[in-house]
């Protein structure tokens, strides 16, 4: 009886999975925060699964998503960055790619809007350019959109 109990649990979760992923992604245009790692997966994941070919006019409504105040830079993250790009201590100004990699869950969030018009899976960032206007404090706070 056991087995049959956690066969069917297994199945009902595997089932409203494959429903939750199945629906379109809900992208919301203003965040109170950055988006968690497991809500951001999920909704690639969705726009992942629910994309139709790229229409043949991209023409489309232009795509924003924005944090609601502006945030600082979190501590542990920005710790972290440091640490992997080889700063043995933490500079005076942040460096330049840093705002760039703190706001990449938005563009990643952004790529899976429905109104988005190519599949997040297999785009390819084929150029990029930045620039910086002043130094950035690593205690300030930035609006990021």
């Amino acid at each position: 009886m056991l087995p049959l109990l956690i066969g069917a649990a297994g199945a009902a979760v595997l089932l409203g999975l494959v429903f939750t992923l199945r629906a379109s992604p809900n992208v919301p245009a203003e965040l109170p925060g950055w988006p968690s790692l497991g809500f951001l997966y999920l909704q690639l994941l969705r726009s992942a699964l629910s994309r139709k070919k790229a229409p043949a006019d991209l023409k489309g409504k232009p795509i924003q998503v924005k944090l609601i105040a502006p945030a600082a830079f979190s501590t542990s993250r920005y710790a972290a960055f440091l640490k992997l790009v080889g700063y043995k201590a933490v500079p005076p100004q942040v460096p330049f790619s840093y705002p760039f990699v703190e706001s990449f869950r938005l563009a990643m969030l952004a790529m899976s809007h429905r109104d988005f018009p190519f599949n997040v899976l297999g785009a390819v960032l084929a150029r990029n350019s930045s620039t910086m206007s002043r130094a950035i404090a690593s205690d300030e706070t930035l609006t990021y959109t």
